[in-house]
């Protein structure tokens, strides 16, 4: 029993150091968000306009997403952890992509930077975890404004597997689709074909 109980509080603690890991890379993105809207907001003359309110919105939108972070981060400290629970509800993946968008807006504007939206008509909704789902876009879209020439064009393309019967996009309750593929594509320089195995490798850097 004694052994079971370290074997157990060793697993935990490996558990912990990966989550930390990984907690301290995603945390930087939206702290940048931050960070950029501050130093943009400094800037403007405009002050007395609506403008304000837009930009602290989205300061209130990154500090959630810090929030939910270190949520996850207490969880792991909790006696009944065993590994970080998805907490599924209908996501509309449109909205969930301009908020998205909306995070990186200042920084893709000081770049030179335009972002091209294709996706249907009608808002899709899927099953999942939105707030986990934000974070994996945000990382990607991250990427794809660092490698970004000057004046490039990050393309975001949202694909439906199956679309809806055109009476489900009017009929006011959420759609779900079957299949969702979204496609981030940037005009950088690429993946050496040597390092394409290890894109799926915790961390790797090239």
């Amino acid at each position: 029993k004694q052994l079971e109980q370290q074997l157990l509080r060793s697993e935990r603690l490996a558990s912990l150091s990966q989550f930390a890991s990984m907690f301290a890379h995603d945390i930087r993105n939206p702290l940048a968000g931050i960070k950029k809207t501050l130093e943009w907001l400094a800037g403007r003359q405009e002050m007395g306009q609506d403008l304000p309110r837009c930009c602290l919105e989205d300061l209130r939108f990154t500090t959630d997403l810090l929030l939910g972070m270190i949520n996850d981060m207490l969880d792991v400290y909790q006696e009944h952890y065993s590994g970080l629970p998805l907490s599924r509800s209908p996501v509309a993946m449109g909205v969930l992509l301009q908020e998205t968008l909306r995070l990186f807006r200042f920084e893709a504007e000081a770049q030179g930077v335009r972002f091209a939206v294709r996706r249907p008509s009608y808002e899709v909704w899927i099953w999942g975890d939105g707030r986990r789902l934000q974070r994996v876009l945000i990382n990607l879209l991250h990427n794809a404004l660092k490698y970004s020439p000057s004046q490039g064009i990050i393309t975001l393309t949202l694909l439906v597997e199956e679309p809806p019967m055109a009476n489900a996009t009017t009929s006011g309750e959420p759609y779900l689709v079957s299949m969702v593929t979204m496609c981030i594509e940037d005009e950088g320089p690429g993946i050496a074909p040597d390092d394409v195995p290890h894109v799926f490798e915790m961390f790797f850097r090239k």
